[in-house]
């Protein structure tokens, strides 16, 4: 009874799936953004640390393993078991942090939160990551952007209610999340598992392994960024940070709806790494501990991590046979190199405050930062990645003001080109779905290809076959869903 309530809630709202991120989103704004949950009087001395290092450790690991293992941890995302168990886990380990936070319990008891939260989101932020693989550049900034703005507005809404609602919220977060994923139904997971056992692996582009150095490497300064003025940086530093970042998630959203470029995107990306920079180098002059360079770092760390999810989504969406190892080695970049940094910083920045190492070390990691986006931008492998992703879709040429219909046409062909690749047509029988998917007749194939209409149909018949559909009214639908 619940699948099917599910499965026809899915039919209805397709994209309610790809919302689901805004629950994902608001789970981490709500563990690791200060909210009244967490009685700090009450909690250990370690606590800030172990609430933000341990479940993102855990899912660094977790993207590990996909990456390394990507057929078996595929295997194990449609299962129909996975989603609800994963939130229930989330939920549970939610349950156990708010415990030991208020007093009820110990660290070890907060560590196990910890892990039972950052395992659960583990495996439903692998599953969502699977489905923005199939977005590409634009619609996945779309959702990602909307996502976000929504995911803190939630954030607000928690810190607004009692105590007791609030911990209602941040427990019931991951259910949700969990009961929004299970409304797919897992056919295109589920093939895509069944071609990666059949099909050797595919290498992953060099272009890809080039900027998700910087992925890291940004996120290890920010990662370390968050730790300069935790001593210094009120409650209300949290909510005007979040309270800008909410106006630069609107500010995406707004971009994407109007028409994404790849030349916007880069140049996004280039103006976010230049303000972080600039940010690291103001705090040689006013100061480390200075809440206006809390301020600055952390929005722009969240309106970047929303960029990283479109740029990745990008490289998965150009490489569909690795794209779970795409997807998951973006994310590991990007997470190891925060958890990597709020160590470091955690661990060792307290002892250079009062001598001139510390700022060595931020001159170096300004240097290293600079020295990764030279590596990265060179050839404008970037750019280009960005490019490809984002006018593989008719919306993109109406954009640069190129004729639709030949941009039509031309897409369609690229899109049959792929098929091809995917189900193993032949040549011929690529030139004849290319003429099929424009909408040519069969003695119009046959006048065209000079071919008796026996061999058209066979062709046909041979290509419904591969793709799995019966009518060319199933193959127009198989093709728009791809």
């Amino acid at each position: 009874m619940r699948k099917s309530v599910f499965a026809e809630v899915g039919k209805r709202w397709p994209n309610l799936q790809l919302l689901s991120f805004t629950f994902l989103l608001a789970w981490v704004y709500l563990a690791f953004y200060g909210n009244p949950w967490i009685d700090w009087s009450l909690a250990s001395e370690r606590a800030p640390l172990l609430i933000f290092v341990v479940p993102n450790s855990v899912s660094v690991a977790a993207f590990l393993l996909c990456f390394l293992f990507q057929k078996h941890v595929c295997a194990m995302l449609y299962r129909r078991w996975t989603i609800p168990l994963a939130g229930c886990i989330a939920a549970l380990g939610d349950l156990l942090m708010v415990l030991s936070t208020q007093g009820a319990g110990s660290e070890q008891l907060l560590i196990a939160g910890c892990l039972a939260a950052g395992a659960g989101t583990s495996l439903l932020t692998l599953r969502l990551a699977y489905l923005l693989s199939e977005q590409g550049a634009r619609r996945t900034l779309l959702f990602v952007a909307v996502s976000s703005s929504l995911a803190l507005l939630v954030w607000f809404l928690g810190i607004g209610v009692p105590f007791g609602y609030s911990v209602v919220l941040f427990v019931a977060v991951p259910l949700l999340l969990s009961a929004l994923l299970l409304t797919g139904s897992g056919s295109s997971l589920r093939k895509y598992c069944q071609k990666l056992q059949n099909d050797p692996p595919e290498a992953v582009p060099h272009d890809f392994w080039r900027f998700s150095i910087v992925f890291c490497l940004f996120a290890l300064i920010t990662g370390i960024t968050k730790t300069m003025f935790s001593e210094s940086t009120g409650f209300d530093y949290p909510q005007i940070t979040l309270f800008w970042a909410l106006i630069g998630c609107m500010v995406l959203t707004c971009v994407a709806a109007l028409g994404l470029s790849y030349r916007l995107v880069e140049r996004m990306y280039y103006l976010l790494t230049f303000c972080v920079v600039i940010a690291v180098l103001v705090s040689l002059v006013i100061g480390a501990d200075s809440p206006l360079l809390f301020i600055p770092v952390n929005m722009l760390y969240i309106v970047f991590d929303i960029i990283s999810w479109c740029l990745i989504a990008a490289a998965a969406y150009q490489h569909r046979g690795i794209r779970m190892k795409i997807m998951a080695f973006g994310r590991f970049s990007f997470i190891g190199g925060t958890v990597l940094g709020y160590t470091i910083g955690y661990s060792f920045l307290p002892s250079l405050y009062d001598n001139g190492i510390f700022l060595i070390c931020i001159i170096v990691a300004v240097m290293l930062l600079v020295a990764g986006i030279t590596l990265v931008f060179s050839n404008r492998s970037l750019a280009n990645l960005v490019e490809s992703a984002v006018n593989d879709s008719p919306e993109a040429y109406e954009h640069e003001g190129i004729d639709f219909e030949k941009a039509r046409q031309e897409h369609l062909r690229n899109l049959c080109e792929r098929m091809a690749a995917e189900y193993s047509l032949s040549n011929r029988e690529l030139t004849v779905l290319i003429m099929l998917a424009r909408g040519r007749s069969n003695r119009d194939i046959r006048d065209e290809l000079l071919i008796s209409i026996n061999t058209v149909r066979a062709h046909v018949q041979s290509i419904y076959g591969k793709l799995g559909v019966h009518s060319r009214s199933e193959l127009a639908a198989f093709l728009e869903n791809s």
